[in-house]
């Protein structure tokens, strides 16, 4: 489900993953939902949305990545 960028960066979901937060059968059923919506959202939100993970964790994690990417 995860892959790595071509720089050896993390993804957000191998981050997501690493720490923990979800299991890749959750990304699974989150990337199901996202592919039956009209509006497809970022799979964090999805997450969140779907109780999967909390804000607080989505919003760190997202920190981290954005901060990898500088």
């Amino acid at each position: 489900m995860s892959s790595q960028t071509t720089l050896g960066r993390d993804t957000f979901e191998d981050l997501l993953l690493k720490e923990g937060l979800v299991t890749e059968e959750q990304l699974k059923r989150a990337h199901r939902v996202i592919s039956r919506m009209q509006h497809p959202r970022p799979v964090g939100e999805v997450l969140v949305e779907m109780g999967q993970l909390a804000r607080s964790e989505h919003e760190r994690v997202l920190r981290l990545y954005r901060s990898q990417l500088s």
